[in-house]
């Protein structure tokens, strides 16, 4: 792991298990400690990129494509320009939008339905550039739909390989529910018949983290040698995850 995906996150609001949106200003302190901005890439391979967003916090003149799980915040999501004469409306055209492709997805749960052919078929449609996934939290979907592509790419065979990973790089609380959880698991056991081929990451993974870590990240708790990358809300959650590096 590297310094760059340790962040000292902002004074942390007591440990919740329950997100709620926070008002406008303060939109970049969630349950974590800090905001998420896309700015923590989870794969860089063949010239796609793949990171994780609030909806208040997408980097419109970065991104290449935004997957939205909630509606994205601020102009940038649509015209800017939403009415006047038609030479005022052409100023539209100035400014760089991403293009956005909103999922019908509810806060805490896990896509019904939707196989492992939809994620290889949506990895393959996705332009060169920076794909942001976005949720109000960055944490559950955003978290839950980096894993699935992940699985879907051939970055990583294995559930937890992915879980850890995104945890590890974006934050301790992506995948926040045991729905997400066996939902993740249910796509690493049909990506396995399909033997996509392996892909370079292309960004820092957890080489160096030792067993009893990765045991800790898969369950949600806290890893003191990473500075910042655990939160206090982290061991809150920790049952929650407990399941799953138990089978």
């Amino acid at each position: 792991m590297t310094d760059t995906a340790a962040k000292k996150p902002a004074t942390a609001p007591p440990p919740s298990s329950k997100w709620t949106p926070p008002p406008p200003t303060t939109k970049s302190l969630y349950t974590c400690g800090w905001g998420h901005d896309g700015s923590d890439l989870v794969l860089d391979s063949g010239g796609k990129q793949l990171a994780g967003a609030t909806v208040y916090d997408i980097p419109w003149s970065r991104a290449a494509i935004v997957l939205a799980c909630a509606d994205p915040s601020g102009g940038a999501a649509g015209n800017f320009v939403k009415s006047g004469p038609a030479d005022y409306l052409a100023l539209n055209a100035k400014f760089r939008r991403a293009e956005v492709v909103r999922l019908d997805w509810p806060d805490m749960s896990a896509p019904e339905g939707i196989g492992i052919e939809f994620w290889r078929s949506l990895w393959e449609m996705l332009p060169s550039g920076l794909t942001v996934a976005a949720c109000h939290g960055s944490h559950g979907r955003s978290g839950t739909l980096m894993a699935a592509l992940l699985l879907a790419s051939g970055a990583f065979s294995e559930a937890v390989e992915a879980i850890v990973h995104v945890r590890a790089i974006h934050c301790d609380q992506a995948i926040e529910s045991s729905s997400q959880i066996r939902y993740i698991q249910s796509l690493a056991r049909k990506a396995a018949d399909h033997e996509y081929e392996r892909i370079e990451l292309g960004v820092p993974q957890f080489d160096d983290l030792d067993e009893d870590d990765i045991k800790r990240l898969a369950a949600g708790k806290t890893i003191s040698k990473f500075d910042g990358v655990k939160s206090a809300a982290g061991s809150a959650l920790g049952n929650t995850y407990a399941e799953y590096w138990e089978g």
